[in-house]
């Protein structure tokens, strides 16, 4: 696989420390239009779900199509997995007491947002571990860090196609303090819808959770 098919140049590395610090960042315009478009005409066929009510605060719009490790019949999504996966593997930085190149994509969301579509403030599950990454295919939004589950902002990413947004995950071997997963939430831009793949490393594929289902295993993607 040749990076450069993929991906243009980009400031993944500087990107990871600052998620690192921050809880999150942002490198713009990495995807490449011709891969973009590519993956648009395929999602177009994948088997959409709409999610189901989160328990307790939790509000969210969106429809999703998940996978558990490799993603089978969908050759250009498969590609693009195995594509982030090295490129984040590949940066050299080391989070915390992880090194990047351990990192797997082995979970697998794609999401799209209607207008007024989102998720309120959460965190995300503590399974998935390290990074989370995050490619804008089509549309925009926002994802905002903040000091807690209704705010106030911390930090705000302004998300456009083909972005790549980093976001801190759980720390590999159990998360001690609340300064490793960030609260968030994503919305739309107003007036626009929004689809993006999201990449997770899932260290408990084997433990099911409820509400949502993997288009290709009997487990249930991560709750919020």
């Amino acid at each position: 696989m040749d990076l450069v098919d993929y991906f243009r140049d980009g400031e993944v590395a500087d990107a990871l420390l600052a998620m690192q610090r921050d809880g999150a960042a942002l490198v713009p315009w990495i995807l490449r239009e011709s891969v973009r478009a590519e993956l648009g005409r395929e999602i177009s066929r994948l088997p959409f779900a709409q999610a189901v009510k989160a328990p307790g605060r939790v509000r969210q719009n969106f429809d999703y199509c998940a996978f558990l490790g490799t993603v089978p019949v969908y050759p250009q999504l498969e590609g693009l997995r195995l594509a982030i996966q090295q490129l984040i593997r590949s940066s050299g930085v080391m989070l915390r007491s992880e090194d990047a190149e351990c990192w797997l994509a082995n979970d697998t969301a794609v999401q799209c947002y209607q207008s007024r579509g989102g998720i309120s403030g959460h965190l995300d599950p503590s399974r998935f571990v390290t990074i989370i990454a995050i490619l804008t295919i089509e549309g925009g939004g926002t994802l905002e860090v903040l000091a807690a589950r209704g705010g106030p902002v911390l930090k705000s990413l302004r998300l456009q196609p083909g972005d790549l947004a980093l976001l801190r995950g759980a720390a590999n071997h159990g998360e001690k303090t609340s300064q490793q997963r960030p609260f968030h939430w994503v919305s739309t831009l107003a007036g626009q819808s929004r689809t993006s793949v999201m990449f997770r490393y899932n260290v408990t594929p084997e433990k099911p959770l409820p509400g949502l289902v993997y288009a290709n295993a009997p487990l249930s993607p991560p709750d919020i």
